[in-house]
């Protein structure tokens, strides 16, 4: 209903109001594929500042958006990066229609394909910096994770510019002065329940007395690592090996390590 329309009410009826921050409507393409558009109003005045938020699906990036108005959409309105994944346009006196087109952007890796379990996860953490491939043409994910390679993603997510030859050094420094390892034996592959201590860590050691009891193997479970598996397993970091075992002491694949990662780096966003 247009404001001062009527209506003749002869059963039980609900109404919804929509409240405008403007003039103009702003309209979005309800045929956008492999990723998402929003923007911040409704609608707007003329001369207002709109702000569109952009997601692509994972594997995808933006290869064009627009924002048309007028008789079908003859004019274009300037769009303006703000920051990665918002964009900006002033309101012209008039509608708008928001249009994206997102396109497939392939990784570098050749043993790593849109088929396999891991794909989604591995793409996330290169893309988003916190893990490099072994070789620039191999994630190698059936690999071993290392303790090195561990505080190596963890100091990429604070922030910390850990590559080149001397990596292992540097990662073992920031884990070693951010309380998330003793920086021993870099070397050695890392086990469960040592990723989930050093992620709970630098949670900030949050508390958690949620119960493993579901797990057979629950009282395997180092009384040092205890509280960070509870953690970890109750916020969905980590899961079972199986629906009862934790299997603690077992190491973990890069593929494996990449999921665990991502699933931390939603926890905290």
């Amino acid at each position: 209903f247009e404001p001062g329309d009527t209506d003749k009410i002869t059963s039980n009826r609900t109404y919804y109001v929509i409240l405008r921050n403007g003039a103009y409507d702003i309209v979005i393409d309800d045929d956008i594929k492999h990723g998402d558009v929003s923007t911040d109003v409704s609608s707007a005045d003329k001369g207002a500042t709109v702000y569109i938020y952009v997601d692509p699906d994972i594997g995808y990036v933006l290869d064009d958006l627009d924002v048309y108005y007028g008789y079908r959409n003859q004019y274009s309105v300037n769009v303006k990066f703000v920051r990665t994944g918002v964009y900006s346009f002033i309101m012209p006196g008039n509608n708008v229609y928001i249009t994206a087109t997102f396109r497939y952007e392939s990784l570098p890796f050749t043993d790593v394909n849109r088929s396999q379990w891991f794909y989604d996860e591995v793409y996330y953490v290169y893309t988003n910096g916190m893990m490099e491939g072994d070789s620039a043409t191999t994630f190698n994910p059936d690999g071993q994770m290392t303790r090195a390679m561990f505080w190596a993603v963890l100091g990429r997510i604070d922030g910390a510019t850990i590559t080149g030859a001397n990596w292992v050094e540097t990662a073992r420094s920031w884990a070693m002065a951010e309380g998330v390892s003793d920086g021993t034996n870099p070397n050695d592959y890392v086990t469960r329940e040592m990723m989930v201590t050093m992620l709970w860590r630098y949670a900030g050691e949050p508390a958690s007395d949620y119960s493993l009891s579901a797990y057979t193997d629950a009282n395997s479970v180092s009384d040092w690592a205890a509280e960070a598996m509870a953690w970890a397993v109750e916020n969905g970091v980590i899961s079972g090996v199986t629906a009862t075992t934790l299997q603690p002491q077992g190491t973990a694949t890069r593929a494996q390590c990449a999921t665990i990662f991502m699933r931390y780096d939603a926890l905290v966003a």
